[in-house]
């Protein structure tokens, strides 16, 4: 056999036997459910149990991950706890002759199955979530088989995420007021009372203020300053433990707008000629800080055709518009904070084009707004409208298109023998040498025009 195919059947073959041994390696290191993991694998990080709040018993075991454990034979007991990162692993000890088959795990009120009984003992994977949205993720676990061990011994995370520390508060959300800001986090159920400190600059808080345990979902802080910027993290009181602090949050009080809140539809024009196009300006007025909206429109179909919206920098609508008989909701969201609705803003210019005589509305029927804390609706009055007056266009063709073609004709051979009375004398003007019906001098005269009109395709052939 030649020796350069002998060679270089080797080469290949080397080559095969690497690439089998590389992947055989990937799967080694990629741990599946009933494995036991002793130490994070790579991209992943490893927490305690004792990150976590619970009603189940916490025991001490050298065979336990940092020597603590979490367990309960009793059915409703549960853990609780935070995470930030998108995957997470659930870790305890396992065994077949005592652990449950069913243990059950909300994320985010998502529901999910898993078991314990592994015969793999100290540190086995018996749950894995990956793909999650990267963000602050709420956890339970929950003893629901009588009589069989449901535990905890560790919880492996994404390298560059963390488990919010137990009893620290979460989603601390700050609004504007008119020299104040409203705070809200989610509660501490054990807490006694919260403590919020506050500065103007991130990170660095130069006041303190102490608040009872019920103050959690809309806290007031009185006496800031208009216009500038106030960073706020929180703490909560547990056993007389005062809690590691909270993410922090910004907000900047803005002076109250006189007035109600409104949503307006404005025409610039009073009057527009058939076959002219026109827009409705939608806005805020005697707002603040407002991140969305959620409203519908109607238009009068009869006069006007809907020829669909041009939005306004750093604003979406991010549903799919349809237009039934008139009738178009839109749901619109800020995209970044200095994009908020202060005072009065346009946010959408929604586009009509004109096409029959006659006095139309745009009107918006109802509203839904929101700031970053709370949403309400707008009502009556606080929904505008606005009328436009449509007028027959300089050319007075048949249909108002704005000048003649083949379609006049048509339509004029469609009421051909008619009292003009008896014709659509909103949409056309059926009696082009105003005689009082149609006849064969309307048509002569419409087919002149359309020899004349250059922009009449045939006449360009």
């Amino acid at each position: 056999m030649n020796k350069r195919f002998i060679g270089r059947l080797s080469l290949l073959i080397g080559l095969a036997c690497a690439l089998v041994l590389s992947l055989s390696t990937a799967t080694l290191y990629a741990a599946a459910v009933g494995q036991v993991i002793s130490s994070p694998e790579n991209g992943w990080q490893r927490y305690d149990d004792r990150y976590v709040k619970s009603t189940m018993a916490r025991g001490k075991d050298n065979a336990y991950y940092q020597s603590t454990g979490t367990s309960t034979k009793e059915v409703g007991k549960n853990i609780k706890f935070q995470f930030y990162g998108s995957n997470i692993r659930l870790l305890t000890y396992s065994s077949t002759k005592d652990h449950a088959t069913e243990v059950s795990v909300k994320i985010d009120g998502v529901p999910y199955k898993y078991s314990e009984a592994y015969d793999a003992k100290t540190l086995t994977l018996v749950f894995e979530k990956t793909g999650l949205e990267k963000g602050l993720h709420d956890v339970i676990i929950e003893s629901v088989q009588s009589g069989k061990f449901t535990s905890l011994d560790a919880i492996d995370i994404d390298d560059d995420g963390y488990i919010v520390p137990m009893n620290t508060p979460a989603q601390l959300k700050a609004a504007s007021g008119d020299a104040q800001a409203i705070l809200s986090w989610n509660e501490i159920e054990e807490a006694t009372g919260y403590t919020v400190y506050f500065g103007t600059e991130a990170g660095k808080y130069t006041d303190e203020v102490s608040v009872t345990k019920d103050a959690y979902g809309n806290y007031v802080i009185p006496g800031l300053t208009n216009g500038t910027t106030y960073y706020f993290v929180v703490t909560a009181t547990v056993n007389g433990v005062e809690s590691e602090r909270s993410m922090e949050a910004s907000t900047t009080p803005q002076a109250e707008v006189a007035g109600e809140a409104v949503l307006n539809v404005t025409i610039a024009e009073d009057t527009v000629k058939v076959g002219d196009a026109f827009k409705a300006a939608i806005s805020l007025d005697h707002v603040s800080d407002i991140y969305a909206e959620d409203f519908k429109i109607k238009y009068d179909t009869e006069r006007f055709e809907y020829m669909g919206f041009d939005e306004v920098e750093g604003f979406k609508v991010y549903n799919t518009t349809t237009d039934e008989n008139g009738h178009i909701r839109f749901i619109v969201a800020s995209q970044g904070e200095q994009y908020g609705i202060t005072g009065e803003k346009v946010f959408l210019n929604l586009n009509f084009k004109a096409k029959a005589v006659g006095s139309g509305d745009v009107d918006a029927l109802y509203c839904r707004i929101a700031n970053t804390t709370i949403e309400w609706d707008l009502e009556g009055d606080a929904c505008g409208s606005d009328t436009v007056t449509v007028e027959l266009a300089d050319i007075q063709d048949v249909n108002h298109s704005g000048e003649y073609t083949l379609v006049d004709l048509a339509i004029d051979g469609y009421y051909f023998g008619r009292a003009a009375a008896d014709t659509d004398t909103i949409n056309h003007s059926a009696d082009q040498i105003v005689d009082g019906n149609v006849n064969d001098d309307d048509l002569v005269y419409i087919v002149n025009q359309m020899l004349s009109n250059t922009n009449y395709a045939p006449n360009l052939l």
